[in-house]
């Protein structure tokens, strides 16, 4: 009967039509729980979908020295998942740009470099074989 009673105030709770300090000090205590994980969880994920938004229009490093200098002397609690999908992005564009730069420096300007004489050649070859079918022609 004492669960019945109890399920009933969560139910009139729920519905609006009873004083949330009515309700037992137990049940009172697993809301504001709940009420606190909840919040926690939408903080962290309202702050990865501005980090994420941010890292769009701002460099992911300038990003991370900013939270670093404002909240660098903090235990990072609330920012560590945050800080750490940071780094690994930031980690992740950093050898994005590292390889880009070895192929445009290196690799990039060989490759063309030898495409573009492979195709003077070919183009040289070509007349000269044309060249040789008119003098045979005439």
């Amino acid at each position: 009967q004492q669960q019945q009673e109890l399920l009933s105030s969560l139910a009139a709770a729920a519905a609006g039509q009873l004083n949330l300090h009515a309700l037992p000090a137990v049940l009172q205590s697993a809301a504001a729980a709940a009420a606190a994980a909840a919040t926690h969880d939408l903080f962290r994920l309202l702050l990865d979908e501005l980090v994420c938004v941010m890292a769009d229009h701002l460099p992911l490093l300038d990003i991370v020295s900013r939270v670093l200098q404002e909240h660098g002397t903090e235990q990072f609690g609330e920012f560590r998942s945050t800080l750490l999908g940071l780094f690994g992005a930031t980690a992740y564009e950093s050898a994005i740009m590292v390889a880009a730069n070895r192929l445009i420096t290196g690799d990039a300007f060989t490759a063309v470099r030898r495409a573009y004489t492979l195709r003077t050649l070919a183009r040289a070859a070509q007349q000269q074989q044309q060249q040789q079918s008119d003098q045979e022609a005439a």
